[in-house]
């Protein structure tokens, strides 16, 4: 995947592999030793996504493994 730089991220509609729309992205996390996206933070209506549950803000940490792609939407596909 080509580099993208985070604040290119920030409020992207996040869709699954399979089209449905899962939120809006709302941050990432990286690890600071060595740079690498940990999660992707995801403001969501849904109750879980992916089996990750929702905290009370409607916020889900997906695993970076979940991106599988970045255009207009970010596309997530369930972790293996």
């Amino acid at each position: 995947m080509p580099q993208v730089l985070a604040n290119e991220l920030a409020e992207k509609r996040v869709l699954s592999t399979d089209g449905r729309e899962l939120g809006i992205l709302h941050n990432v996390t990286l690890d600071v030793a060595s740079g690498s996206l940990e999660t992707l933070v995801v403001e969501t209506d849904h109750s879980e996504l992916f089996g990750i549950e929702a905290n009370a803000d409607g916020v889900v940490q997906l695993p970076a493994e979940t991106l599988d792609g970045v255009s207009d939407h970010v596309i997530v596909s369930p972790p293996e």
